[in-house]
Order: C-alpha cells, then sequence, then structure tokens
C-alpha cells in the first residue's frame, strides 16, 4: 500500500513496457520551495509533451504533494529520513527510481545521490540541477566542507550534464566538482498563470509594495520592515507574504508600523503580484541562486527592487525591469521604493519591460524542452 499519501507507483512487466519516454524527477524533500516548485512544473510540461514523467521524493510526503496531485504528476515518497538512510539502502532508491524513469533521472541534488543510483543499479542517464544549495558551503565547519566535496565529487562521475539555474550559478558549478558536460537552463514559470493584469492599477491612491519570501534568516525582510518606517509620508502598505521560524521576530520588529502587513502563506501568488504597485526582494545574508519571487512578480507586470546578490541581478536586467540596491542598506531600499510610489510612468514602463522580459527568457515550457533535449543528447 502507499505510505504517507503518496501515489503508488509500479515498474511495467517487461510484456506490457510502454514505448513513451519514462523520466524521472528525484527531490530530497517535498515542500514547496522554489527548487520543487520548478521540478514539479517541469514533471507538468514533460507530460503534456508525451513523456511519462514521475516525481520521487527521497524523505516523506509533504505539501509538494498536494501540487503534484493539481498537476496530475504521478509521484511517490520513500520515507528516508537522512542521508545515512540513503546510503544503506541503494536498491530501493534505484528500483524505486527506474520503476518511473527507467530512460533518465533529473537529481535535483547533484551530489552524491546519483552514485547512490549507479550503486543501486539504475541505468538511465543522470542529469543534475543545482538550484543553489551549493552557495551554503561557505557556511560549513572545515571537516563538511571537505564531506561535502567528495560527495560532489563521487556523484559528478555517473551524471552526464550539470545544469546551473542561472549564469551565477554556473559559475559557481566550475568552482566545485562537476560532471564533465555543464549547461544553464533559466528556471521558469507558467506565463498563463502569472501575467499582468487586464486592469492597470490606478495610479493614485494608496500605494502597495509586496514582498514574498521564507522568513529565514538572510532573507533581509527586517531591512524592508526598516525601510517601510523611512516611508511613512507616503500613501502606502507593505505587504509581506510567507511563514517561517523568523515570523515572530519579524513581527516583533514591525510592531507599531502601522504600513506593514503580515499577510502569511498565499495560495494565489498571480493574485498577490497583480494587487501590487512595487516588489521587493530584500535579502542580504542568503544568497539566491536564481530568485522565483522576483520572477513572478516580473511576469505579472510589476516592477522590482531587488538586491544586488547572486543571481537577482542577472534576473531582473538592472535599469530596464526594476532596481538594484546594495545588500543590508534600509535607505536604499526606501529610496528605490519612493521612486516608483513617486512616479506612475516610470512604474508602468519598467512592469511592462519586466512581463516581457519574462515572456521571451523565462517560460517553463522553454526550459522543459531544453532539459529534454539534454536527455535526448
Amino acid at each position: 500500500m502507499p505510505t504517507n499519501g503518496a501515489a503508488l507507483l509500479v515498474a511495467p512487466s517487461p510484456v506490457n513496457r510502454p514505448t513513451r519516454r519514462q523520466l524521472a524527477l528525484v527531490v530530497w524533500r517535498a515542500d514547496l520551495g522554489g527548487a520543487e516548485s520548478v521540478q514539479a512544473m517541469l514533471a507538468r510540461e514533460w507530460r503534456a509533451a508525451g513523456v511519462d514523467a514521475a516525481v520521487v521524493v527521497v524523505t516523506e510526503e509533504g505539501p509538494l504533494g498536494a501540487r503534484l496531485d493539481d498537476y496530475g504528476v504521478p509521484h511517490v515518497a520513500l520515507g528516508l529520513p537522512r542521508g545515512s538512510h540513503v546510503l544503506r539502502t541503494p536498491r530501493r532508491v534505484a528500483r524505486a527510481v527506474e520503476a518511473v524513469g527507467r530512460d533518465g533521472a533529473l537529481v535535483a541534488d547533484p551530489g552524491y545521490l546519483s552514485a547512490v543510483l549507479r550503486l543501486g543499479g539504475y541505468r538511465g542517464t543522470i542529469v543534475g540541477a543545482e538550484h543553489g544549495k551549493l552557495l551554503g558551503i561557505a557556511g560549513l565547519s572545515r571537516v563538511r566542507r571537505a564531506k561535502d566535496t567528495v560527495e560532489r565529487a563521487v556523484g559528478a562521475r555517473f551524471r552526464s550534464v550539470d545544469v546551473g539555474v542561472s549564469d551565477f550559478m554556473l559559475a559557481e558549478l566550475r568552482r566545485h566538482p562537476h560532471a564533465r558536460r555543464v549547461e544553464r537552463i533559466y528556471n521558469g514559470i507558467d506565463l498563463d498563470l502569472f501575467s499582468p493584469s487586464s486592469e492597470p492599477r490606478p495610479a493614485n491612491g494608496t500605494a502597495v509594495v509586496g514582498c514574498a519570501a521564507r522568513f529565514v534568516a538572510g532573507k533581509g525582510i527586517d531591512d524592508l520592515v526598516r525601510a517601510a518606517a523611512e516611508l511613512r509620508d507616503l500613501d502606502l502598505v507593505v505587504r509581506i507574504a510567507g511563514d517561517g521560524p523568523e515570523r515572530g521576530r519579524l513581527e516583533q520588529l514591525a510592531a507599531g508600523e502601522a504600513k506593514v502587513e503580515f499577510v502569511g502563506r498565499v495560495a494565489a501568488m498571480p493574485d498577490f503580484w497583480r494587487s501590487c504597485d512595487v516588489a521587493v526582494v530584500p535579502s542580504d545574508a542568503w544568497v539566491e541562486s536564481f530568485s522565483m519571487s522576483t520572477l513572478e512578480a516580473m511576469a505579472c507586470g510589476v516592477p522590482v527592487v531587488a538586491t544586488d546578490i547572486g543571481g537577482v541581478p542577472e534576473v531582473l536586467a538592472d535599469g530596464e525591469t526594476g532596481t538594484i540596491v546594495p545588500r543590508g542598506r534600509p535607505s536604499d531600499l526606501a529610496t528605490a521604493i519612493r521612486r516608483y510610489v513617486d512616479d506612475p510612468v516610470l512604474r508602468r514602463r519598467h512592469g511592462r519591460a519586466g512581463a516581457e522580459r519574462a515572456r521571451v527568457c523565462f517560460s517553463i515550457a522553454a526550459a522543459a524542452e531544453r532539459y529534454l533535449e539534454l536527455f535526448a543528447a
């Protein structure tokens, strides 16, 4: 019987083996972070293109499962809580991936998992997708960094290609052990879902400044709260979507600041962004490999104020679709926000440019096709 609400996936018998290509997408956790959301959308696009695609979750079933159900994507959770359990059961992991992805597996972690699949007997093509885990190595102890390097070196031998989700991440990949071939494939979104409003927001009235992030250290939400305090003379409200361990501290920081509203998790993010006049991505210590929030807001025609960190400037194209400011400087955030609030013409021009850039560069359908080309090659 399936466990943890996962769909039961059974390998086809040799007699009834399907002729359609079978590809698996392998993720460690069933969260709804940027990497997991992209994997879910890729699976949906592959199935629409005639590929039998399914998702294998190494650990427990989680929020991602409901998203996959909505997309009509089969999925299974192996229930292996730690890496040590994975290393002890390579055949189980390999058989689960083989059952749904005999031709290839896209692994959202270019570490030792690729070696585990080969050790367990998996024979399909393995492609790694680096969404940003690599960026956390610098904060590890010397022993843990050395261990991570060894794991990456071992796993890289068994992958045909490693993919960075931005040019920034591609450069980082090349500084560490990687597959013989590396490629950049931008993350994408559903441009039918994330699109500008048919009715432009009014130029006058209360301006809405939006932000969506996990409430963890380094995301810069505290800088945004401080920036809001410098904008008390403006008719605006700052709405912050998301949740996480830092929420209590951030709400306490914003106590008494009427211009700041914490709205919790938002299910309909396109509607959230279309309700905003300006979007803010204030990350300071947290290095963004790509920034899906930036892309979502752009695609909805909202100009973005973001910090100069990681792959964000690359996505945003500073000066065309938004404004890049130095990280960790609330006053600079406030100045950039003020500029857009005071200038509705600039706001709309950058918003339209952002929507066009998203349409041209960041379609999930185009990203899915690029990955399929890698497997075909």
